[in-house]
């Protein structure tokens, strides 16, 4: 008899035991929204999902390489922009300067004018970021533009930087300063250079010659603006495929790992009416040993 009391009891706790572990994880399901929380609920959704996750990793670092292209990129279109508003001034005091009735006083005050939006360009060529020049190549330590002998130089190397912004492609986000200011198409600081002195010579033939000059220069700089959209764009089509690479992911992951909440929400309740019918059990079976014990 006693041995038979004894199976009973241990087949009541193995029972509970069962009744309260089931409330437990469909509450748990309930609270979190997740059908699995460790390894052990299905090791092969598991290692699915952590394949999964590894992949957004990925695509998060991704990301974070597009906002700095984003921003580098940014920072080059707004120095051309500047630079291509600089020519455009240039041009128009200089086609003000080699009319006729302009005299030899005023062209030497507009070229009192060009030297310092001269000085401008020359900031401007200097740009830096976090501390690198911008115009510089992958020498970005090194000051781009120099002043040797009265001529402007480019110090820089012709090296392209560039960011991966998707599995195997990469941008170009600079360009060098000799594209910009010492191209051979169109010399922007040395043209302007031979402006200013030409008008302080009062030599209009150089004069009208730099003007030119300073004009070509004008379309080297959008040519280079070209290239800067065409990374910005390339940049945003990235990007958009990101979106959607992450969307698919993270709706496979929702897939595996989420909880179905009606399900979840009907398994609580009837594991809860289980788990409060073992206890009542329970309660009855400890009821009878203790009257077992008196009689």
């Amino acid at each position: 008899m006693r041995v038979s009391e004894n199976g009973i009891i241990q087949d009541y706790l193995r029972n509970l035991e069962q009744a309260r572990s089931r409330w437990v994880e469909w509450n748990r399901q309930v609270a979190t929204g997740k059908r699995i929380h460790q390894p052990s609920d299905s090791p092969a959704d598991a290692a699915r999902i952590l394949r999964v996750r590894d992949e957004i990793s990925r695509v998060n670092q991704y990301y974070r390489n597009i906002s700095r292209a984003r921003a580098q990129l940014g920072n080059a279109s707004s120095a051309l922009n500047t630079l291509r508003n600089v020519s455009t001034k240039v041009v128009e005091r200089a086609a003000f300067a080699v009319t006729d009735t302009t005299s030899a006083e005023n062209r030497l005050a507009i070229a009192g004018e060009l030297k310092g939006v001269l000085e401008g360009v020359v900031q401007v060529a200097r740009t830096t970021v976090d501390g690198k020049f911008l115009f510089s190549g992958s020498q970005v330590d090194q000051d781009p533009v120099q002043q040797v002998g009265g001529v402007w130089q480019y110090q820089g190397n012709t090296a392209r930087m560039q960011i991966e912004v998707a599995d195997g492609e990469l941008v170009d986000v600079n360009v060098y300063g000799s594209e910009v200011f010492n191209d051979p198409s169109g010399d922007l600081l040395n043209s302007i250079q031979r402006l200013i002195n030409a008008l302080e010579a009062n030599d209009m033939d150089a004069a009208r010659a730099a003007m030119t000059e300073v004009n070509e220069a004008g379309k080297v700089i959008d040519l280079a603006r070209f290239k800067i959209s065409q990374g910005l764009n390339r940049v945003e089509a990235a990007e958009a495929r990101l979106d959607q690479r992450m969307f698919d992911l993270t709706a496979e992951v929702s897939a595996v790992e989420d909880a179905d909440m009606a399900e979840a929400i009907s398994r609580m309740v009837q594991s809860e009416t289980a788990l409060n019918a073992a206890l009542g059990a329970g309660a009855r079976l400890r009821q009878g040993n203790l009257f077992d014990m008196m009689g």
